[in-house]
């Protein structure tokens, strides 16, 4: 029984660490988000400024060295990010599978138990002589 236990708590000490993860790719994604968000906010607000046509072909500039950033850093990383919270995922849902079974083997061990009378002593022996 102890044993049993003592895995129902490694199982869900996996299972706390599974869902920390998730959490963490979670964050680690709604933060790129937010930093693509930034950047193009800060865009737009300097296309809101602009009064001569080199500040436009500047702005123009920096809208793209933007978007290749974007592209080439940040969607990337943001999706591994994704990537890595679905993984987790699915090992919180396995690790979640896994202790189903494992509490329904126990209740059925405790229900077999239950019906063992108790004067039933047919043991065989260990050895024989």
């Amino acid at each position: 029984m102890s044993t049993m236990r003592s895995r129902r708590q490694t199982e869900r000490m996996f299972s706390l660490q599974a869902a920390d993860g998730a959490t963490a790719a979670l964050n680690n994604a709604k933060e790129s988000r937010d930093a693509v968000q930034e950047t193009l906010q800060a865009v737009n607000e300097m296309l809101a400024n602009l009064s001569t046509s080199d500040l436009l072909r500047r702005l123009e500039e920096t809208l793209a060295d933007a978007e290749r950033e974007v592209e080439g850093g940040l969607r990337p990383r943001l999706q591994d990010m994704e990537e890595k919270e679905e993984a987790q995922r699915r090992r919180l849902t396995s690790i979640n599978l896994d202790m189903d079974r494992v509490l329904a083997d126990i209740a059925n061990l405790e229900e077999i138990l239950r019906t063992i009378p108790s004067g039933c002593f047919n043991n065989p022996p260990i050895e024989e002589a």
